[in-house]
């Protein structure tokens, strides 16, 4: 009988440990992948207005200071 309750305390104590640690690790790697492919797009968005193939409504440009 003992053995039995001591498999499942030790099963429940593993869980708590790996599930919120696995959900961790999932975020991260999910926050990761977003910013590398908004970085990525960046670049290709910066290269692309240097080499003049995007429209000029489509680069940033700094306003002129007022006055």
């Amino acid at each position: 009988m003992l053995t039995p309750l001591a498999s499942h305390f030790l099963a429940g104590s593993i869980l708590s440990l790996v599930l919120p640690a696995s959900v961790l690790i999932a975020v991260i790697t999910w926050y990761w992948i977003v910013w590398r492919r908004g970085t990525e797009e960046g670049v290709k968005r910066h290269e692309a207005a240097r080499a003049g193939e995007l429209p000029p409504t489509d680069v940033r440009r700094e306003t002129p200071p007022a006055g």
